[in-house]
């Protein structure tokens, strides 16, 4: 059985422990890090997240919820409830009738909204900068509940000797002079890093994956949603993971531009958070091409897929000459 099949039989299986949620087939909608399903009842939806095998234990997950609620309770940010099931559980782990399969599974209310559409991100980053600025502001004053658990988001455990999601040596296409290129730009990455610290006012809780695919925008408000990535990491980090995908676009720098204005008029960037910001993109880039490799079922698109690398050798190159190397 492949993934998605055993995906679709938890899928189906997590509604027995749910009581409000008609039984029905749910209907796909995205296969990323995890599986994440629609479900429909009445005058009410809610999305299903089946969570990726051995990727995250329920404590990490709970501790996810944990701080996404935290940010919605105190009016940070609008973000999606969550259903608790008829065993009190918010993480819910389901086991098929055959017993074959079991996954942690969460299911959250459905929020109204859409994705805001690529060609026109100029006019969203402000307010992702600010949406980043007030969640940072909390992130530095909350203090986590005891046995709270997320990842930490660094330079090993993207580039280095422990990469949560895969080496970016093993991403497709990378071979000879590209393996090169690459190694010289992580070695820079990695110089900036040590240069610029982890100090508390620069590290912190985050969510790590602001991307428009993760906003929800109406009339009255902009919701944030999957909180699957959030951990400890770089608050900068934040703004290059809005980008993701996106990096080499030609209205790049005006999106970076309108995310600092927006995150200024919430709070401080110093000089040396701005110097920071072409590492962190250039560091998220390379992560997806280690994501990439090493997820090649996730739904990102033929065309885009295709050319990734080989776009990723171009930034590569101009952030070596920004950074005063020779490529």
């Amino acid at each position: 059985m492949n993934e998605r099949d055993s995906c679709d039989d938890v899928a189906r299986a997590a509604l027995a422990w749910y009581r409000g949620i008609p039984d029905q087939i749910p209907t796909l909608l995205s296969v990323s890090e995890n599986t994440t399903y629609r479900l429909d009842g009445g005058s009410r939806s809610w999305a299903l997240r089946v969570h990726r095998d051995e990727y995250l234990s329920e404590n990490q997950i709970e501790s996810e919820l944990i701080w996404s609620q935290s940010l919605q309770n105190a009016g940070v940010i609008a973000t999606a409830a969550v259903l608790v099931s008829d065993r009190g559980n918010r993480v819910e782990r389901v086991v098929t009738a055959d017993g074959l399969r079991a996954r942690q599974c969460v299911i959250f209310d459905w929020l109204q909204g859409a994705e805001p559409a690529e060609d026109a991100i100029i006019e969203h980053f402000a307010e992702v900068g600010a949406i980043s600025a007030r969640m940072h502001r909390f992130s530095r004053a909350w203090t986590p509940p005891v046995g709270f658990d997320r990842p930490t988001w660094n330079f090993d455990t993207m580039l280095g000797s422990t990469p949560r999601w895969g080496r970016w040596q093993d991403g497709h296409d990378v071979d000879g002079p590209t393996m090169s290129l690459f190694a010289r730009t992580v070695e820079t990455i990695r110089q900036r890093l040590d240069q610029y610290g982890t100090n508390q006012g620069r590290f912190g809780l985050i969510h790590a994956d602001m991307r428009l695919a993760n906003l929800l925008v109406t009339a009255a408000t902009t919701s944030v949603i999957d909180f699957d990535d959030c951990g400890f990491g770089w608050y900068m980090y934040d703004l290059a993971a809005a980008l993701s995908f996106i990096e080499d676009r030609s209205d790049v720098g005006e999106a970076v531009e309108q995310w600092i204005t927006g995150y200024r008029e919430i709070a401080p960037l110093a000089d040396v958070d701005i110097d920071i910001i072409p590492t962190m993109i250039m560091m998220r880039r390379l992560l997806l091409v280690a994501w990439l490799g090493s997820r090649p079922t996730a739904d990102v698109g033929p065309d885009r897929r295709g050319s990734f690398t080989e776009t990723t050798c171009a930034l590569a190159d101009r952030y070596l000459r920004h950074q005063g190397q020779t490529a």
